[in-house]
């Protein structure tokens, strides 16, 4: 009963022997592509891994077709057999590519993807591609601003002018053409920054690589020294000019009026400021020249000369032949090397005696002096060293110490004041050294005095009467009134406003009747019926 039994087993177990010899011969005979299989998409000047399965060991050959299996060109010649190589995928762009991997030891084993695939070019990417870093745009020009990655939908367009910290919409919604012009706005800017936004894809945005220049113009003038400075050798000196920003520039000096430069900073940032300590040779000539040599290569070199002194102090105003008002504020300037202080003297007599100004002030170079009188056209100033008296400098000619002049406050044009009323005269006070002097009357339209007036030594703003009975023209809307702290002559015929003039009713309706002039207190009109025959000065 058995023996039927264990022949079935051993023709069972033969045959599964059988079928896996089968298999180990096929396998050891076919070599199948994993990948690319079919329907994947490599980009040209890309790397991607091609994998396979088959017989063990030996090296194999790779091979890319672009027709579908056509025709195959050679992507790796000998590589392993260990299943796997990354190649390196090269255009032309095709739909119909195939993979062919060979074994090297027995040809005939091969496999081939499954299906197509594609080879396609780089889609471009989405990024700024202008301003980009270093560009130079000026206020109200158009500009294009571009980009690369274009397609469907719309973008937006945004501006920084702080490095990109904070970002204004310049365009809300755009198309993604890949271009957009703009009228460049203020405030200018060094550090300006371009980005943009795909608002279908709001991850897919890009900055300009590098900040670019916004500014009112490409000019960048020097601003210090300009002309008529005077540096000292062994100062310390700011060399200004009006910077566009990022980007670097190159500053040079000249002592012999521009013939010859020297470079002072071969590569400086160009932030509009540089410190120098000032080196000699002395110049009366000098000029110094900023050379930008960023994009764009602009340059510009002082309006004037300036000078370059070892003397150890130099005067720089006054100099000479200024005119100085008595109260008004002015600026004595000297230049140094600095440290210590100095004195300050005034000569009114040509040098020939000297007054103390200051006796002491910090050797800063700048000292104001509110113009005190007597007046006087033989003025000069004289710096003079504390630490060394030796050490001096003085203006090289006379200035002028002008008396000052009253200004009159009201009434001054456009009042009507009734006859025989007290109204109020007003007036500035005069400048210190000035004659508290004062006299008070009014004149008609044509400039002449009509009314009787008086001189006084009370320079308070106060009350005073309108004078009764009037003169011809005074009750008109052509009077004024006439402050005066000194008698002068008249510049001209019925015009010169002075002290007051004899009461000769006769002579001044005369004179009311002259051509009209606009004085500095009232506009006047023409008189019909004047000639010029009919004026005269009024005999003060």
């Amino acid at each position: 009963m058995m023996r039927p039994r264990r022949i079935g087993l051993a023709l069972a177990t033969a045959t599964i022997v059988c079928l896996a010899a089968t298999v180990r011969a096929q396998s050891q005979s076919e070599l199948t592509v994993i990948a690319p299989a079919g329907g994947e998409t490599w980009e040209s000047g890309s790397r991607r891994l091609v994998e396979w399965a088959g017989p063990a060991g030996g090296n194999v050959r790779i091979e890319l077709s672009r027709d579908g299996g056509g025709s195959y060109e050679v992507l790796v010649s000998n590589t392993p057999n260990d299943g796997a190589e990354e190649a390196a995928v090269a255009g032309p762009a095709s739909t119909e590519c195939r993979v062919r991997v060979t074994y090297l030891n027995d040809a005939r084993i091969r496999g081939v993807s499954f299906a197509d695939f594609a080879i396609v070019e780089p889609l471009p990417t989405f990024g700024v591609t202008g301003p980009n870093g270093g560009e130079v745009w000026v206020v109200g020009t158009q500009q294009l601003i571009t980009w690369s990655g274009t397609g469907p939908g719309d973008v937006s367009i945004e501006l920084s002018r702080d490095g990109g910290v904070f970002f204004d919409v310049l365009f809300d919604r755009t198309r993604n053409d890949g271009s957009e012009l703009w009228t460049v706005t203020q405030p200018v800017s060094g550090i300006a920054v371009i980005r943009i936004v795909r608002l279908d894809e709001p991850t897919a945005q890009d900055e300009s690589d590098a900040p670019f220049i916004i500014t009112a113009s490409v000019h960048s003038p020097v601003l210090a020294p300009n002309g008529g400075e005077v540096w000292t050798v062994g100062s310390r000196q700011l060399i200004r000019w009006q910077q566009l920003g990022a980007g670097r520039v190159a500053i040079e000096v000249s002592r012999d009026g521009g013939l010859l430069w020297e470079v002072l900073f071969d590569n400086t940032l160009d932030d509009g400021i540089q410190a120098w300590v000032v080196e000699g040779p002395a110049s009366t000539a000098a000029l110094v020249r900023v050379r930008r040599l960023s994009t764009p290569p602009v340059s510009d070199v002082s309006d004037q000369p300036f000078t370059i002194t070892t003397a150890p102090i130099t005067l720089i105003t006054p100099q000479g032949g200024e005119n100085w008002v008595e109260g008004t504020q002015r600026a004595i300037r000297w230049a140094s090397i600095g440290g210590g202080s100095v004195a300050i003297d005034l000569s009114r007599d040509g040098g020939r005696t000297w007054e103390i100004l200051l006796q002491s002030t910090p050797n800063d170079g700048s000292q104001f002096w509110t113009v005190a009188g007597p007046p006087t056209a033989n003025a000069l100033v004289r710096i003079v060293s504390i630490e060394d008296p030796l050490v001096l400098d003085t203006s090289e000619a006379p200035f002028t110490i002008a008396a000052g002049t009253l200004e009159l406050v009201s009434p001054n044009g456009g009042e009507q004041w009734p006859l025989g009323l007290a109204q109020p005269l007003q007036w500035a006070r005069p400048p210190a050294g000035a004659s508290a002097s004062t006299s008070v009357g009014m004149a008609d339209g044509a400039g002449s005095r009509c009314s009787r007036t008086r001189r006084t030594t009370d320079t308070r703003p106060g009350r005073r009467p309108v004078p009764h009975p009037p003169r011809a023209g005074c009750a008109s809307s052509a009077g004024t009134t006439r402050i005066s702290s000194t008698p002068a002559t008249p510049t001209s015929p019925c015009t010169a406003l002075r002290s007051v003039p004899p009461s000769t009713r006769g002579r001044h309706a005369r004179a009311s009747c002259c051509r009209p002039t606009v004085s500095r207190y009232t506009t006047r009109v023409d008189v019909p019926g004047c000639t010029a025959s009919a004026c005269r000065p009024p005999a003060w």
